[in-house]
């Protein structure tokens, strides 16, 4: 026996699992529910000759209800089909709880019945957008593909937290000489073949053994520096856009945003008419990135994006909205959806709970949580009873001291017809306060 073929015999011998399992040219794949294991390559060779996908599968993780789901599930059903909502009851706060996130995910692409070329987005559900339609979104992904060899996409953002960001950038500019500011990895917006997602996720993600990472988007970061022959970032935002603001509809001066000044536009695609009241007249409004020259399908509104803002209401300019440049490009964007949804009459609903209404002037189109809409509920409760509480007692003041007043008179005929006259109001008045309730 030869020295080398000894050495070679005692490195496999002593080398992990893990280790061996590369040495024969690929990992196991192990199924989530059995553990049993296939033998699958290390990761999809690149898709120069692939077939094109033919079919999208859309899902999300979102662990609570808020009507801001309402728009991404409302637009990625019309312009894609049915979503699938992972982790639905679930806890997870934002930081080292995302990892159920990244591991919901790896469970259901394992479960996922179908063809391993088939087209994969995987989105943040309480604040993205899907503006483009199933056939444009296929032929935007197989123009990345071609062009970059790439099977798995991430959005691409202007800012950036971390260990990652330095060597992010240095990739951006160094390895494809990037000269916009999109160079960092965002994961609210992951698109891929099933087949290099699942090998992404072989294994399931524990953000401890991850010093640097903080949540779900540094995870994916290390990922993609480390696997930059397979994942890639859609620096061009020709398929997915993140979105701080769009400079004909909202701009605003709030922190955490190096988006460029006029990057963004709304713009109406050939046939648009505009009525006057902003929207589309069922024809299809795009989002346009100036800079890079591209009109993105998939829209993602983190921070700033999503942050309440106030501004001039659509039904009158003279007063002030609470909304948010996510709600604004969904209302203009698909102002079917977004009267289907009743979003308007939600929020007049609430601003009634907050205000009399002799009072109140309708604030068009506030957004309120499901939570924060209970909360109002509650405290326009609370507000009647204490005013109930102190309409009685003042009442009761106006009777006694009025009462003290006639007895000291003597005049009972008109004592007996004012506590007549006052029960009487008070009785309307308790049961006109118990109909408000």
């Amino acid at each position: 026996m030869s020295v080398i073929m000894l050495v070679a015999m005692l490195a496999s011998a002593c080398a992990s699992p893990a280790v061996q399992e590369l040495a024969v040219g690929g990992l196991s794949r192990a199924d989530p529910q059995t553990g049993t294991h296939t033998q699958m390559e290390t990761h999809p060779r690149r898709s120069t000759g692939a077939a094109v996908a033919s079919k999208i599968h859309v899902f999300a993780f979102m662990t609570d209800v808020t009507w801001s789901m309402g728009p991404f599930l409302a637009s990625a059903n019309l312009n894609i089909g049915p979503v699938s909502v992972l982790g639905f009851g679930e806890q997870a706060s934002w930081g080292p709880e995302l990892e159920k996130k990244i591991n919901a995910a790896r469970r259901f692409l394992f479960q996922l019945d179908a063809p391993e070329e088939d087209l994969v987005l995987m989105m943040d559900s309480y604040d993205t957008l899907v503006l483009g339609d199933s056939p444009g979104i296929l032929s935007r992904f197989a123009a990345l593909e071609r062009r970059t060899g790439r099977q798995i996409f991430f959005s691409a953002e202007t800012d950036c937290a971390g260990a990652f960001c330095q060597p992010m950038a240095e990739v951006a500019k160094q390895q494809f000489n990037v000269t916009t500011p999109w160079i960092y990895l965002n994961s609210g917006l992951i698109a891929g073949r099933l087949g290099a997602l699942r090998a992404m996720l072989e294994s399931p993600a524990n953000l401890t053994d991850c010093p640097e990472c903080y949540a779900d988007q540094e995870w994916y970061s290390r990922y993609f520096l480390q696997h930059g022959d397979v994942v890639g970032l859609d620096y061009r935002c020709e398929l997915l856009q993140i979105v701080f603001n769009v400079d004909n509809i909202i701009v605003h001066s709030r922190p955490g945003s190096n988006q460029p000044v006029g990057a963004l536009l709304l713009s109406p695609s050939p046939g648009w008419v505009d009525n006057g009241n902003n929207n589309s007249n069922n024809n299809r409004v795009l989002l346009v990135n100036v800079v890079t020259g591209t009109q993105p399908a998939l829209l993602h509104f983190p921070g700033p994006g999503h942050w309440p803002l106030s501004e001039a209401c659509a039904e009158d300019p003279s007063i002030l909205c609470q909304t948010s440049v996510y709600y604004e490009v969904f209302r203009r964007a698909l102002p079917e959806a977004w009267a289907g949804l009743r979003l308007k009459e939600a929020a007049q609903k609430g601003s009634m709970m907050q205000m009399p209404s002799f009072l109140r002037r309708f604030r068009g189109y506030h957004m309120f949580t499901a939570a924060t809409l209970v909360d109002e509920a509650v405290n326009a409760e609370m507000k009647l009873r204490i005013l109930a509480m102190v309409f009685a007692l003042v009442l009761s003041s106006i009777c006694v001291v009025t009462a003290l007043i006639l007895t000291m008179r003597a005049r009972r005929t008109k004592l007996l017809m004012f506590f007549f006259l006052m029960a009487s109001v008070s009785t309307i008045a308790m049961r006109v306060l118990s109909t408000a309730r």
